[in-house]
């Protein structure tokens, strides 16, 4: 059984063509913009909307941690208890209003790929499948027989990924994917510490495993103000990848600010990246010193 998040059909930003997506629940990285919180355990998770609530108490009795209660400011959940717990869905179903709402489905891999299949008729010849996260290598045997399935069924199969597992992780999962997309943030060691919680250097070194295994890979570059579009940092990119020979594309995107009703829901922390920041202009800016440092020899592009 695997764990996922959540199941998107016609995407267009998850790999080449019209395709759709699988987003697995459990990530070890903690990037600091990151639009799938919910996502980071490899456990259910219950997101309380607190602006829905209408107080009708239904979700008292059902709850066998007592985590819920009321008082003149409405409606509180401590949400820690209610991690692992057996009656999430029954409390979430409850609620009239989806004040209450659980993330994570448990899928046999014939059940999913079985979801997955049936919108082959929209993938055309560039089209397919994408598994996602959170970080979709940490349910490695779930996704290693997904992979197995779609493969007999000839989908063709892209796997979007920090690449913060192990070698042996990206060797097997390497032999069934057709395309890997992997997220660039930093290249200073300090600075991806800082963004993402974890050093790189695991990152990097499987990013050089999958070139020379000869795998094809689409880089993305979250652009962050001041933090990862100074030209030094950069050119630091330009210079590892024009080391990678399977590199097809870089693409280009400015971190939104677009998930703080999950980060609320989840009683979470949330920052906010490049306000007051034209996204266009970062976008621009940061494809230029990239195609300059590498003499145009890297296909770079724009996701706005």
């Amino acid at each position: 059984m695997g764990l996922v998040m959540d199941v998107q059909r016609f995407s267009l930003h998850d790999g080449p063509g019209i395709r759709t997506t699988a987003f697995l629940m459990g990530c070890n990285l903690r990037c600091r913009w990151c639009h799938n919180p919910e996502s980071w355990l490899m456990t259910q998770r219950m997101l309380f909307y607190g602006n829905r609530c209408r107080q009708c108490g239904n979700c008292v009795p059902l709850c066998p941690k007592g985590a819920h209660c009321f008082d003149a400011q409405g409606h509180h959940i401590n949400l820690q208890l209610c991690i692992g717990c057996e009656k999430l869905e029954q409390c979430a179903s409850c609620c009239p209003v989806e004040a209450m709402m659980v993330c994570g489905r448990e899928y046999t891999p014939e059940e999913l790929v079985s979801l997955l299949a049936r919108d082959r008729i929209f993938y055309g010849e560039d089209g397919g499948v994408t598994f996602s996260g959170g970080e979709a290598m940490l349910q490695e045997e779930f996704l290693l027989h997904c992979l197995m399935l779609c493969k007999a069924q000839g989908l063709h199969i892209c796997v979007d990924t920090a690449a913060n597992v192990s070698q042996d992780s990206i060797r097997h999962i390497a032999a069934l994917c057709d395309l890997f997309l992997i997220d660039l943030k930093a290249m200073d060691e300090a600075r991806h510490q800082r963004l993402c919680g974890t050093d790189n250097r695991q990152i990097l070194k499987n990013i050089r495993l999958l070139g020379e295994m000869g795998k094809p890979i689409w880089i993305r570059i979250p652009l962050v103000q001041s933090e990862n579009t100074q030209p030094e940092e950069l050119h630091s990119m330009v210079d590892f990848l024009m080391e990678i020979p399977t590199v097809q594309q870089v693409d280009l995107f400015p971190v939104m600010n677009h998930a703080q009703d999950k980060y609320r829901a989840l009683n979470l922390e949330d920052e906010r990246f490049n306000e007051g920041t034209d996204g266009h202009l970062l976008v621009e800016n940061a494809r230029l010193t990239l195609q300059q440092r590498s003499d145009r020899r890297l296909n770079v592009r724009s996701l706005l």
